[in-house]
């Protein structure tokens, strides 16, 4: 994964330096007007998976092929719809409302269109992404990584020789790496799988649960987009193509960091959707308390070196930083933390298949962040204050959900506090000091970045492990490296 994470950032460098700053902003701010259609296959993409995963759990192998085969159906009626919707008002909108260099609109026309076809190509691989996770087949993602990652290396190369537009073709060869991962999904679930069935026909009675369920996931989608993408688009009208790539550049890094947690919390998400399933409800909030512990600890032990020395790193990796970079992608690391933390209670709310309520306050209060980030703009605050905004509405956000959880499960806050919180709460205490220490004393540079990472990395362990996890979870991890070993 490190090494995933270093090549990621290495082709993210060398993309940023052949496209420039502009381009590269164009490309983040076309792309994200596709993006903003993709709220209806998020979650058709997230309601399959907790059906496929829903049934896994109950064991009934009929009602497996059933879900499978409606949500490939109505995922090809979702590519026609968005298709259709983003080659008409989307490319209004992009024609109408969005800030282009001079010169650069046929190009940024171009991307727009392989954007979409990307897009297109995404969407028909959410039901076999949900199959491979559903079934806990966590090493194929492992192995698709590093073609990626090789894929990524092949890109950087073939862009410095573009024949054509770099930007257009930066488009065209990322079409092509996801029409390639996009087979090897599609390849391995129709031979490792019984239930990836695909029928001609399909009826409206399989297909009604996907679509109730994606309803309310739709109202949902919608708003993260809004408080994401949306902000992208409010930083165009206000400060144009530089800071969107400042934006982007920061995006990237936060996924990258990111990353190692999101692999982990979807290889937990099978597990807690099972576990309602089968109403084994003290196992459920057990491995609800775990997986919001570790999923911190792994963020943590990224994200505190990466804060202490952003500025020195983002020298390092780019040959010219874009303004506002480093102040982006300091307050994009901390807004993570809340998903960090809320990834399990999500899934945990999704498992109970009674959403809407959920949706309707979680949604609300994430396109409250636009039009706050709007008004802080134009009252002239600087870029980084609509990532402020939403951090505020995302801890709001994290809080309404343990609510939620406590009314629909009996899921019990005082015990989550004390289980998972405080424990976080006391690493982060006993952690923090001594990397500080060490940066008043050591400037920015190598030693520094070299010094705090091996630091941080041996306390956060310690901490996590002495401070952080109770005897059951200890005597596991002693067990699991054991087995390991063996092995």
């Amino acid at each position: 994964m490190i090494v995933i994470l270093v090549i990621t950032l290495y082709t993210s460098r060398v993309i940023l330096s052949a496209l420039g700053a502009s381009d590269y902003g164009i490309y983040n701010i076309v792309g994200g007007i596709v993006v903003l259609f993709s709220f209806i296959n998020t979650a058709l993409a997230s309601s399959t998976q907790r059906f496929l995963n829903y049934e896994i759990g109950r064991g009934d192998e009929s009602a497996l092929k059933s879900v499978f085969n409606a949500s490939i159906h109505v995922h090809v009626l979702i590519i026609i719809a968005i298709a259709l919707l983003a080659e008409t008002v989307g490319l209004w909108f992009l024609y109408a409302k969005i800030s282009i260099p001079p010169g650069r609109m046929t190009a940024a026309v171009w991307v727009y269109h392989l954007s979409v076809l990307t897009f297109c190509v995404n969407v028909f691989r959410a039901p076999f992404n949900a199959a491979i996770i559903a079934k806990e087949k966590m090493q194929f993602f492992a192995y698709v990584s590093i073609v990626e990652v090789v894929l990524k290396l092949l890109i950087v190369y073939m862009l410095l020789l573009s024949p054509i537009d770099r930007l257009v073709y930066y488009g065209c060869l990322t079409l092509g790496v996801n029409i390639v991962i996009t087979l090897a999904y599609i390849f391995y679930s129709r031979r490792r799988f019984s239930f990836i069935v695909i029928r001609r026909r399909c009826t409206w009675e399989s297909m009604k649960p996907l679509l109730g369920f994606s309803v309310w996931s739709c109202f949902g989608n919608i708003s993260n987009l809004v408080s994401s993408q949306g902000l992208n688009i409010v930083l165009n009208l206000f400060f144009g193509v530089t800071v969107n790539a400042a934006m982007g550049i920061a995006n990237q890094v936060s996924s990258a960091v990111f990353g190692f947690v999101g692999n982990f919390q979807t290889a937990f998400t099978p597990q807690i959707v099972q576990l309602y399933a089968r109403d084994e409800a003290i196992l459920f909030r057990k491995l609800i308390y775990r997986a919001s512990k570790v999923s911190f600890f792994l963020y943590w032990i990224m994200l505190l070196p990466m804060l202490l020395n952003s500025s020195y790193i983002l020298q390092l990796w780019l040959k010219d930083v874009p303004d506002y970079t480093n102040a982006f992608v300091q307050v994009i690391l901390i807004d993570q933390i809340c998903f960090a933390l809320a990834g399990p209670l999500w899934t945990a709310a999704q498992a109970t298949g009674r959403i809407r309520n959920y949706m309707l306050v979680v949604g609300t209060l994430n396109i409250m962040t636009l039009p706050f980030a709007y008004i802080g703009l134009r009252a002239g605050l600087p870029p980084t204050s609509v990532i402020l905004v939403k951090i505020a509405f995302d801890i709001s956000t994290y809080v309404y959900r343990l609510f939620f959880l406590r009314r629909e499960t009996a899921f019990a806050i005082r015990a989550y506090l004390g289980n998972a919180l405080l424990p976080i709460c006391l690493v982060c205490l006993t952690t923090i000091p001594l990397p500080l220490l060490l940066c008043h004393y050591v400037g920015q540079g190598a030693l520094r970045l070299c010094t705090t990472t091996a630091l941080t990395t041996v306390t956060i362990i310690l901490a996590s492990y002495y401070i952080g996890m109770d005897r059951s979870e200890r005597t596991q991890i002693v067990n699991f490296v054991k087995a390991k070993l063996k092995r």
